[in-house]
């Protein structure tokens, strides 16, 4: 990946990188309209019941693999807000992203764009709530801890999500993901995160700005 030079002895290795072959149009918004194959429509042909659940099994293949194609296309156009948010905020730069690229790297991870600044963000959330007393109440209605508790649960559940590997990058297993949470939790000192913003939610605007045929970011 090409390294960009940040200052304080960091890199920044990303590069926006828009997609060979999906481009954005207005369908991509909406779930995939696929018809499923019913499997009593098959087992009720008055042909050969064996030929039938053949058929249906053939069918049902087919299915899955037209819908996960369109399931894809859909993924890249909703991470294709987080990545123009994850390219235009300037925490990307920071040290706490540094130390957190450094963990995931170890893991051979950190190539993953995506997940990164997926994964980021209730890192960010866990940290930023660690600052506070945890039996104080947050602004959200909730304690502090109770933050900190939702930080570490969408971080697991973040790094293993799957429309955050869409192209064949390693992926962590939920508990490798569970182990790779506990040390960004402990190595990472809390106040590292004070300075920063939201870290690198999906903005709707950069996907209601989008026209037909644009090109989308997927790396």
């Amino acid at each position: 990946m090409v390294g960009e030079q940040t200052g304080v002895g960091r890199i920044f290795p990303y590069k926006a990188t828009y997609h060979p072959e999906i481009k954005f149009n207005s369908e991509l918004l909406k779930e995939p309209d696929i018809p499923k194959p019913d499997r009593m429509e098959y087992l009720n042909r008055p042909e050969n019941i064996m030929q039938n659940l053949e058929e249906y099994d053939e069918a049902r293949q087919s299915y899955s693999e037209k819908y996960n194609t369109e399931l894809r296309k859909k993924e890249v156009a909703a991470n294709h807000s987080m990545l123009k948010g994850f390219y235009e905020n300037n925490d990307r730069y920071s040290e706490a992203f540094q130390l957190f690229y450094n963990i995931m790297n170890e893991y051979g991870y950190a190539e993953n764009t995506v997940m990164m600044a997926f994964a980021f963000n209730p890192l960010l959330d866990y940290h930023k709530a660690a600052l506070h007393d945890p039996d104080e109440i947050a602004p959200n209605g909730r304690t502090w801890r109770e933050n900190m508790q939702s930080g570490s649960k969408g971080l697991v559940a973040n790094l293993t999500y799957d429309g955050v590997h869409l192209y064949g990058d390693p992926r962590p297993s939920r508990e490798q993901a569970k182990l790779i949470r506990d040390r960004l939790l402990a190595e990472i000192p809390s106040e590292k995160f004070t300075e920063l913003s939201a870290g690198f939610p999906s903005i709707l605007e950069y996907r209601d700005e989008l026209e037909e045929g644009d090109p989308l970011l997927y790396r």
